[in-house]
């Protein structure tokens, strides 16, 4: 949708210095305009996900199974071989799920 708006824009390529309109310009110009747009996008969901993870987790932990979880967390970062200590900009920024240390803190208490 937004792509069809900008392609479709006349002014944007007055704007971007052609006096013609073009749509290599409009192009041009939805890649400069997305990006950050979809980094924000992108971390808005990766927040998200992480607190439905939580939830989850919490979920399972109410169960009873928050023992059997932590095993197979366990599990699953030795055999993908995880960084157990990320930096938490990182973390902000481009993780879906919690580090393997905050979700086995989280499960405990």
């Amino acid at each position: 949708y937004i792509f069809n708006q900008i392609v479709r824009t006349e002014s944007i390529c007055q704007i971007l210095g052609t006096s013609t309109p073009s749509l290599h310009m409009n192009f041009l110009a939805f890649i400069l305009l997305y990006n950050p747009i979809s980094f924000l996008l992108k971390t808005a969901l990766m927040t998200i996900s992480r607190r439905h993870e939580f939830q989850a987790d919490l979920f399972a932990a109410r169960a009873g199974l928050a023992r059997p979880l932590v095993e197979g967390l366990k599990k699953l970062s030795v055999n993908h071989l995880s960084h157990l200590f990320p930096h938490p900009a990182y973390v902000f920024f481009n993780y879906s799920h919690p580090p393997l240390i905050q979700r086995i803190k989280n499960l405990q208490s």
